[in-house]
């Protein structure tokens, strides 16, 4: 398995359709990139698995300096 690029973004509403992903420092996504998230079920062995194409990149840079 690949290093995980983040997780999955609580703070915003998520569908079967859509989901946000909150990137880790030092990883990036970019768009038409494909992402699996894996969520372990209570009570289950199994992990369920969702996949998608990143089709909107939006950033929040708290605390930077700009120049």
């Amino acid at each position: 398995d690949p290093d995980p690029v983040g997780r999955g973004l609580g703070t915003e509403d998520a569908t079967p359709l859509t989901f946000w992903v909150a990137v880790a420092p030092e990883q990036y996504l970019q768009l038409d990139d494909v992402v699996v998230c894996e969520r372990r079920v209570p009570g289950q062995d199994d992990a369920v698995k969702l996949s998608g194409i990143v089709t909107q990149v939006r950033a929040r840079h708290e605390g930077a300096l700009i120049a």
